[in-house]
């Protein structure tokens, strides 16, 4: 994390039946939240992310609200300044292989020996977001794998909207064999991506660029694309479905994730009214990821 840049996060735990009321809460307070179900004791687990050190008199009182309608008493939390925590050494000190969806994930210092090339992807995480270990990371991981295991996708280039670290760009080049168009509209993405890239042998196979969306000529010339990825939030994914649409290959897919279960409803809808038939879905970890299919 860039030594001038601001992050802060608070987390606190609460029964599911008030998810919906708490993520209205840090909704409107905080830039980012996570949600994780805690098994199987039926807890969940809230993460609110914040650009700038949050208003924690508002919140708290706000939450106290939702818990006091059920009887329950307020949880307490601090806010933890992320921007002091050195993210690089912290990721690779806990950084393990993962296995998902048919690929081996690994950090570019491990020492293990992987001899299939196409299922290992090597990722050095440090501040852009991607290692696998998310539910909607491993949702895409595994729809992806199982498209390609049933070789359903037409003629056509690669495109990972929102790349981050470039793992689901780098997983979809080396299963398919074919050149990857990586898009992000941070710097920083970008670079990681592109490093990743290399430490991939994919470096004459993928471009990342910086972009907001599909607002870039890069994207538009290499259109239309024979699979879409987009691994990012509910808001931006409704945004851009008009955009995934135009831009998608009759008869090409697109994979999407980033939302809870819950904002299926609005990625359905949004992406229905655009001519984007519901293919198939994937919940883990209270996350959800769904696949698209333009019709011929």
């Amino acid at each position: 994390m860039d030594k001038n840049s601001s992050c802060w996060k608070i987390e606190f735990g609460a029964p599911d039946l008030l998810k919906e009321d708490i993520l209205q809460v840090l909704e409107t307070y905080s830039d980012a939240v996570t949600v994780f179900l805690k098994e199987p004791s039926n807890e969940v687990l809230f993460n609110g992310y914040f650009n700038f050190p949050p208003d924690t008199d508002s919140i708290k009182s706000d939450l106290t609200k939702v818990f006091e309608n059920f009887d329950i008493s307020t949880p307490n939390f601090i806010p933890i300044d992320l921007s002091s925590i050195d993210w690089i050494s912290e990721n690779r000190k806990n950084f393990k292989p993962l296995e998902v969806g048919g690929f081996t994930i690994t950090d570019t210092d491990h020492k293990g020996n992987f001899s299939n090339f196409i299922s290992r992807i090597v990722v050095d995480a440090s501040t852009a977001f991607g290692t696998g270990h998310h539910g909607t990371t491993k949702g895409c991981l595994t729809a992806l794998n199982e498209i390609c295991a049933r070789d359903l996708l037409p003629s056509g280039h690669l495109l990972d909207m929102g790349c981050g670290t470039g793992i689901l760009g780098i997983a979809a080049a080396k299963k398919l064999n074919r050149k990857i168009i990586l898009v992000d509209n941070d710097s920083e993405a970008i670079n990681k991506s592109s490093y990743n890239l290399k430490k991939n042998g994919l470096q004459f196979s993928g471009k990342p660029f910086l972009s907001q969306g599909y607002n870039s000529r890069e994207i538009i010339i290499q259109a239309p694309y024979a699979l879409i990825l987009s691994n990012i939030l509910a808001k931006p994914i409704v945004k851009m479905a008009p955009y995934c649409a135009r831009y998608l290959r009759n008869g090409g897919y697109a994979i999407l994730s980033g939302f809870l279960i819950n904002q299926e409803a609005l990625i359905i809808a949004a992406h229905r009214q655009r001519g984007l038939i519901p293919y198939k879905r994937y919940r883990i970890e209270g996350w959800s990821t769904l696949v698209f299919r333009k019709l011929i």
